[in-house]
């Protein structure tokens, strides 16, 4: 059985049997798992939580007292004075009872609230399978929607760059996602090593002009970056194409997005 996540979900939907949950009854353990923590927040366990604490502060200001009668009570001793030395004898005597008193209180509340309240959910394995299972079906849908054209031509501009940056930090790349309208032409930094690239994203229906790809060679150029990669989901214009030979300019469009992205 599996234990963690691996990108074999990607190609490969996980099945129960992977999670050892082919017997296990899902609404059940759920449920089960919700009336552990509403158990576990009912007003008996905030009670007991409650006595436990008063417990611990009795007995540590008690403790505190009882020190400075001891005190007392041995410069009492000192001075000769039996009287005041019984009196508060018997104080320190009383003390001595109040913090044992506290103590077994203390003891008493913490004993209650972990048999009743801190008990182990008794399907935790079971429980911990299923939020396993679950965020690999998750991830299986992911990757195969990101798989399919229509998914990249859904994005929004932000979400475009978003996915991009994963595919460049999936092969090994530190990628860092610029502020929106403060790029200057460039939408993620990526660097590898001493490497750093310049990559501008254009989730654009139609192919780019040369306009695009200018700028990006600027700021490429001003931000003394090794390479530049222009993302798109059309490509570009003759033009676009001509100048990014020209300047050594990567331009990838949606064929290279989904090759990459398998890979």
């Amino acid at each position: 059985m599996k234990t963690e996540l691996s990108t074999d979900y990607r190609e490969n939907q996980p099945t129960l049997e992977e999670f050892g949950l082919e017997k296990v009854d899902f609404q059940k353990i759920e449920k089960s798992y919700e009336e552990y923590q509403k158990h576990r927040k009912s007003i008996g366990y905030y009670f007991w939580n409650g006595i436990y604490i008063i417990g611990l502060f009795a007995v540590v200001f008690a403790g505190m007292a009882l020190g400075i009668i001891a005190i007392l009570w041995l410069f009492s001793l000192s001075a000769g004075s039996l009287k005041q030395s019984s009196d508060e004898f018997q104080i320190l005597g009383k003390y001595i009872i109040f913090v044992v008193g506290a103590l077994l209180i203390q003891y008493f509340a913490e004993k209650v609230k972990d048999s009743l309240y801190n008990r182990p959910f008794v399907y935790q394995t079971e429980y911990d399978n299923i939020k396993k299972y679950t965020a690999a079906v998750r991830e299986y849908v992911v990757w195969q929607e990101r798989k399919k054209r229509e998914y990249w031509y859904a994005l929004s501009g932000r979400e475009f760059e978003l996915n991009i940056a994963k595919i460049f930090q999936e092969h090994g790349w530190n990628v860092k996602i610029c502020k929106q309208g403060g790029d200057g032409g460039i939408d993620i930094e990526a660097t590898m090593g001493r490497k750093r690239l310049a990559i501008q994203c254009k989730a654009h229906k139609s192919k780019i002009s040369p306009a695009v790809a200018r700028d990006l060679l600027g700021t490429a150029v001003a931000g003394h970056y090794d390479a530049a990669c222009l993302v798109t989901l059309e490509g570009g214009t003759a033009g676009t194409v001509d100048f990014c030979k020209k300047n050594h300019i990567i331009l990838w469009d949606i064929s290279n997005i989904l090759h990459f992205q398998e890979k």
